[in-house]
């Protein structure tokens, strides 16, 4: 992961330069060594979090489909028909490879797999269009603006390690405690599952596109988007401790 990270950094010339305005102190710039240790970081952390979400049967996939939908419509509006072009197979890609992946009523299982080769490359080429779309010379939209479009596996990731690490436990040790679980565990069919998050991937996406367009700061969308996250945690706890009171009452 690390060597496709520098491949795309010095072959590709994209790496992230400009942050944007994050803490009220004007734009972040960063030296060349740091820019190339952020963008590794950042490239492996999306690739990472697109793995994460390839827990259920169409939801790694629907994700990525909805992610690199938004990216179609920020390029496509910009007139970046050479990016369009390349998003436009992943999108082709992912719409033919979930026609065999996600679980449709009256199929028992999934009759193919992406596995980690798979979610990890998705996660590359997201990567690559989340920092070249948001930095020069193509820049179309604040960095923060991309964040927001992969807001959901981000989440998701980030709440993990927090939770493998307060238990001291490494932050790449397997567990049944993301939100797919989670949602499988109140009641919600995998269909169901992979449609609300779905829906939130959208929802995000939508949210930090729009507000971008309005004139949100960048300030105000790295605050906001902390906020989110803040409440995510908060349905994440309040979840789960729902899950274990049905399931201490069922024991009794």
């Amino acid at each position: 992961q690390i060597v496709a990270a520098l491949i795309m950094i010095q072959l590709g010339g994209v790496r992230l330069v400009a942050l944007g305005n994050l803490f009220y102190q004007g734009d972040i710039f960063l030296p060349y060594i740091l820019s190339v240790i952020v963008t590794v970081i950042a490239t492996l952390g999306v690739m990472n979090a697109v793995n994460m979400t390839d827990g259920s049967d169409g939801l790694a996939g629907s994700l990525s489909l909805v992610e690199f939908g938004l990216l179609f419509y920020l390029a496509f509006t910009s007139h970046l028909y050479s990016e369009v072009l390349v998003i436009c197979v992943m999108i082709g890609a992912l719409l033919a490879y979930l026609s065999f992946n996600f679980p449709v009523y009256g199929r028992a299982r999934a009759w193919a797999f992406m596995g980690d080769a798979g979610s990890l490359f998705i996660g590359f080429v997201l990567s690559w269009f989340l920092i070249s779309l948001s930095q020069e010379p193509l820049s179309i939209a604040s960095p923060m603006v991309f964040v927001w479009i992969v807001a959901i596996p981000l989440f998701d990731a980030t709440a993990a390690i927090l939770r493998r690490l307060m238990k001291r436990q490494s932050p790449m040790l397997p567990d049944a405690k993301h939100l797919h679980h989670l949602l499988l565990r109140l009641g919600c069919n995998r269909v169901m599952t992979v449609l609300i998050m779905g829906a939130l991937s959208f929802v995000m996406g939508v949210t930090g596109i729009m507000l971008h367009k309005i004139g949100f700061l960048d300030c105000w969308l790295f605050e906001f988007f902390i906020w989110t996250f803040v409440i995510y945690m908060l349905f994440i706890y309040l979840g789960w401790q729902s899950v274990e009171r049905r399931t201490s009452v069922k024991e009794r």
